[in-house]
């Protein structure tokens, strides 16, 4: 069956969930430790939930360039410069919240092309690797793990005539420490006010850095419920179910530049020979005529299946295109952009209309000089040398001819 159009539909709705299922379980405060009450130095507002704070978390608001969710690929290609900045500690602080906005932008996607899968498993993941496996501390720490706080580490409540005993100091991942739990227990039972806060594990905080894991380290990172492994899960889901039907024949167009290598093709010779052998795409009758014509040659040779293997698809990527669809609307791109273009089996060759020039190459390059000069068509008189000549070269040589002719005064 010949497929005129690759259908890009994507397993979208699989990934929505998956990631709605992580949205929703950190979209919760007080579970980790978030009051949202406003900051008490500050009077700020508090992100209300991890979530929230994860939206938050890095200043470049990084995005790619003039892309609407309709687009079939964006405007500006994805450069070298931003595959090195994704790693770039330096470079902007692009952060938790930028992940969290182009995930969300590719969930509005109904279909993806191969660059926008490449974006997302190196960029895109890049940022999240940059941010774990970021040492720093203090200021300068984007990796939740390593932020530091100014918090209590120790504390005993007073009993009898002993004082409570606070010890404040610093610990890295978040401030809510067993310690200042306790403290705030204490405090709101001996004002006779309600402190609600569940008590935090104490994983959440450490003395040293890179150790600590934290509600938003958590919700970035842990293997089972961390935006990293979303993000590895949705990208799976993008390699598996985007792409061409290995059962069908897929339809693809020669560019207006170049025959490439399609003389080298596996199945090419075959096919051009059987077509070359079918008297119907020569005029009838006793003509004399050498040639096939234009519209049949290319009409045979389009309904012909080429069988294709791992080589030929390397010899069409880069010199044929495609019709993507999302089941609405239709665009051309090329074959290489077309995710998991390699698992297709077969293709139907065409050509952009009134480009003769290139099928008459891939023709003579790849029968030769001696099939072109021996090949003898059925029905040729037998006062006619043998020999195949196409069309678009027979142009050509009459216009030689008359041009020689006007040169030696023979026609005017």
């Amino acid at each position: 069956m010949k497929s005129e159009t690759v259908d890009l539909a994507w397993g979208r709705e699989e990934a929505q969930s998956i990631y709605s299922a992580w949205k929703s379980t950190w979209s919760e405060g007080k579970k980790y430790g978030i009051s949202g009450k406003p900051d008490a130095g500050t009077n700020q507002p508090n992100s209300p939930t991890v979530y929230a704070s994860l939206q938050r978390h890095g200043f470049s608001n990084y995005s790619r360039k003039n892309r609407s969710a309709g687009s079939i690929e964006p405007e500006g290609e994805i450069n070298e410069e931003d595959f090195a900045n994704a790693k770039n500690k330096d470079a902007g602080f692009r952060g938790a919240g930028d992940v969290i906005r182009l995930i969300e932008e590719l969930l509005t996607f109904e279909r993806v092309l191969t660059d926008e899968i490449e974006f997302y498993e190196q960029v895109v993941m890049g940022i999240l690797e940059a941010i774990e496996n970021d040492t720093r501390t203090g200021r300068g720490a984007t990796n939740p793990a390593n932020i530091l706080f100014n918090t209590i580490i120790s504390f005993t409540p007073a009993k009898g005539d002993k004082k409570a005993v606070i010890e404040r100091g610093e610990m890295y991942g978040h401030f809510l420490t067993p310690a200042y739990y306790e403290f705030r227990k204490d405090k709101a039972k001996r004002k006779e006010v309600n402190y609600d806060m569940p008590k935090p594990p104490k994983s959440w905080s450490n003395l040293k850095p890179n150790k600590a894991k934290p509600p938003m380290w958590l919700a970035l990172f842990d293997p089972k419920d961390g935006l990293k492994t979303v993000l590895a899960d949705i990208i799976t889901i993008l390699k598996r179910t985007i792409g061409p039907s290995p059962s069908q024949s897929v339809v693809v167009t020669f560019n207006q530049r170049s025959a490439g290598n399609a003389s080298q093709l596996s199945g090419i010779r075959q096919l051009l020979e059987k077509v070359l052998n079918n008297p119907e795409i020569y005029s009838g009758g006793a003509s004399t005529d050498k040639g096939p014509r234009k519209g049949r040659l290319r009409a045979a040779i389009e309904e012909e299946t080429l069988q294709v293997n791992e080589n030929d698809l390397k010899i069409l990527a880069p010199i044929c295109e495609v019709i993507v669809t999302d089941g609405e609307t239709t665009q051309k791109v090329k074959l290489n952009e077309v995710p998991n273009f390699e698992k297709i089996k077969a293709v139907n060759i065409r050509f952009p209309a009134g480009n003769h020039r290139t099928l008459n190459t891939i023709i003579r390059e790849t029968m030769g000089e001696e099939f072109m000069n021996s090949f003898r068509r059925t029905g040729l008189p037998e006062n006619i040398f043998d020999g195949l000549t196409l069309k678009s070269e027979t142009s050509v040589i009459n216009a030689a001819t008359r041009l020689l002719k006007l040169i030696a005064g023979d026609e005017k």
